[in-house]
């Protein structure tokens, strides 16, 4: 009997604190949003946090879905973690860099605030709040082929 309360009380326990690391992960890119000034209206769904270090062909994939729908008023991209302005306005292009919901990250205010990945990260938006988060690496192909069916629906 009392394997089974211990069994019951780890796993009660690791939901808990699985539940709160990502709750807390969660704030903080609510936080960097609001410290970068950028308001999440009703119509937006999705926020795409790209860094510009970590996994290159992550992020190559990520630029490249942005600069082909940057049409989309519902979806948010944060470029952070650059080397200058100057590179990534070389790389992306002026039109890319100064599109209405193309954010830079000049202060890197998101690894400031524990926003640290090495992966780009597609954040659900609703009704203000982050519902759900995935990952673009190459353990989850699926996420911008995701966005891009959402986008398109």
């Amino acid at each position: 009997m009392t394997k089974k309360v211990s069994i019951y009380l780890i796993v009660t326990f690791s939901i808990c604190l699985l539940i709160s690391c990502s709750n807390s992960s969660n704030r903080n890119v609510i936080q960097s949003l609001d410290d970068m000034g950028i308001i999440l209206e009703p119509n937006i769904s999705r926020v795409f946090l790209i860094p510009n270090a970590g996994c290159p062909g992550c992020t190559t994939s990520a630029e490249s879905f942005m600069v082909l729908n940057l049409e989309s008023p519902e979806v948010i991209y944060i470029l952070t973690n650059f080397t200058s302005v100057k590179n990534i306005t070389s790389k992306l292009g002026k039109d890319v860099i100064e599109s209405f919901n193309v954010h830079l990250d000049t202060e890197n205010i998101f690894y400031t605030n524990g926003v640290i990945t090495p992966y780009p990260i597609i954040y659900h938006i609703e009704g203000g709040r982050i519902t759900k988060s995935d990952t673009v690496s190459p353990y989850s192909p699926n996420s911008i082929a995701s966005l891009e069916l959402h986008i398109n629906e």
